[in-house]
This record gives C-alpha cells, sequence and structure tokens, in this order.
C-alpha cells in the first residue's frame, strides 16, 4: 500500500532526469564561415555528452571540440554528415594544461580523454599524425581512406575493434598508427575479422 502511494513520487522526481538526458545529444548545423564555440550555447557546452555536426567545419572547430572534451563531459562525436577530408594533427589528444582534471582518467600510457565515440565522414581521406592519440575510444570505422599518418591512434588501450570500409587499407605514416594498443579485431571489406596485436597491424597494413 505504501509503495502505491509512494510510487507517483518517485515518476514525478525522475521526469526531471530522464528530461536532462535527452538534452545531452547537441545538434549543430554548421555553414562555411561558422565557428563552432558560437554556435553551441554555454549552458550546454561543458554538460552534453554527445554532439551531432553537420555541415562546414573549420580546423579550428577541432580545438573547441577537444576543450569541450577535456573540460566537459563530451564523450560521442558524430561527423557522418560534416564538410570535412582531413582530421588535422593532434585533434583529439589530451591538452598538458588540463592534465590531472577530473575529466581525465589515468591509462598506462598516460592520461586519456573521455572521448569513447566518434562517426567520421565518408568523404574523410586522411587521419594526421596523433589525431586520436591518448582518447578513450573503444571502437572506430574507417572510411575509404587514402593515409593515415604516423601515431593516429598510438596508446588507445580501450580500442578493441578496427574496421576499414575498403579492401585495401590505406598507407600507414612511418608504419606505425596502432602503437600501444592491446589485441583487438581488425576487419577489412570484403572479408571476415580477424584477431591481431598493434604490433602486427602496424607491420601488415
Amino acid at each position: 500500500m505504501i509503495m502505491r502511494r509512494l510510487l507517483p513520487l518517485f515518476i514525478m522526481l525522475a521526469l526531471p532526469f530522464v528530461g536532462s538526458r535527452a538534452k545531452d545529444v547537441v545538434t549543430v548545423n554548421m555553414e562555411y564561415g561558422d565557428e563552432l564555440s558560437s554556435k553551441v550555447s554555454s549552458q550546454v557546452k561543458y554538460t552534453m555528452d554527445s554532439i551531432i555536426i553537420k555541415g562546414y567545419m573549420g580546423r579550428g572547430d577541432f580545438a573547441t571540440l577537444r576543450d569541450y572534451i577535456d573540460n566537459g563531459r563530451l564523450r560521442g562525436i558524430d561527423l557522418s554528415d560534416a564538410d570535412i577530408d582531413n582530421i588535422p594533427p593532434y585533434a583529439f589528444i589530451p591538452s598538458k594544461v588540463n592534465v590531472g582534471r577530473k575529466s581525465l582518467r589515468k591509462g598506462s600510457e598516460g592520461y586519456l580523454t573521455q572521448l569513447e565515440y566518434i562517426t567520421l565522414p565518408k568523404k574523410l581521406r586522411w587521419i594526421s599524425e596523433r589525431a586520436f592519440e591518448l582518447t578513450a575510444l573503444r571502437c572506430i570505422e574507417l572510411p575509404r581512406l587514402n593515409s593515415i599518418l604516423g601515431g593516429a591512434f598510438d596508446n588507445c588501450p580501450n580500442l578493441k575493434s578496427v574496421k576499414f570500409h575498403q579492401p585495401v587499407p590505406p598507407k600507414i605514416g612511418d608504419g606505425h598508427a596502432f602503437s600501444g594498443m592491446p589485441c583487438f579485431t581488425f576487419q577489412k571489406e570484403p572479408g571476415k575479422p580477424t584477431r591481431h596485436h598493434s604490433g602486427s597491424l602496424n607491420s601488415r597494413i
């Protein structure tokens, strides 16, 4: 009987929490000349969990994303409709001035950012050096790339799955882009996934 009386109260208390979680995903439509920092309000930039970016992105917008990751709660990024063909150097590597902040956590090779998921655009053609180093990525699907430069995914201990959407993988700069990673699933299309250690993957693709 008591539980029946308390149930409406529990529902009322839960509704604001559910509503706040629904606002954690932010969608931004960008045009040429726009800056991401001016399109995301100050009320949500450090509280959102995920962001969807559509349209033009400039190089400076990657620094803005890194700020949202290092100083906020941003864990997921969807760039599937973003107009970019290159992930710039050091795009998501943790900022040295933020090492030790609460949003960063200690990994085997240093502090990792909390970025766990990213969806890349189909028109992407290369990933620059150390672009995703020391991130907490769990899996990654790569579009048809021309090249991945050195250290692009170095020291990502949580990265367990790498999938290429091309029968012949792209050129790997310096022969190393996945160092410091555990055994993980590597899949070329078409074909079945196979297991590799990071060293074998670096040397074979």
